[in-house]
């Protein structure tokens, strides 16, 4: 049986941002690994929309940090989400398996030292985010 979980988050964009992703919904590019063409990388937390699950005033001062204040939006989101699609990292156990899977991964450290070196790529030194897509 499918369990679902929900939230409540909150998510800091620009005025602008925020139309679009209320007529459209959010726009997530999937990471495709194509080890070939290193242009594009998912995030530190991997390909998604984030949000602030404790504090509005988070989600301000994230997007603070790209946008001018005046153009700040942010929206309240309830996100639902299946149980087995839930990672985390407080849980025990669960930071040592990433770690691991950093740490021992022969083809990520191939892909880092690529992104690492400038090679094909933006000169990444955190892909933590490639775990997190794979």
């Amino acid at each position: 049986m499918l369990m679902l979980r929900s939230f409540i988050g909150y998510h800091g964009t620009s005025s602008a941002c925020k139309e679009k992703i209320c007529k459209y919904g959010f726009n997530i590019k999937k990471y495709t690994f194509n080890k070939a063409s290193l242009e594009q990388v998912p995030g530190d937390l991997g390909a998604g929309a984030y949000f602030y699950l404790d504090s509005i005033e988070n989600a301000r001062k994230f997007a603070e940090k790209q946008i001018k204040e005046e153009d700040i939006a942010i929206l309240k989101c309830e996100i639902v989400v299946a149980e087995e699609n839930i990672l985390d990292m407080d849980e025990e156990g669960n930071a040592e398996i990433f770690n691991e899977l950093r740490n021992n991964d022969k083809e990520l450290k191939a892909l880092a030292r690529r992104y690492k070196s400038n090679i094909g790529g933006k000169g990444r030194h955190n892909l933590d985010g490639v775990i997190l897509e794979s």
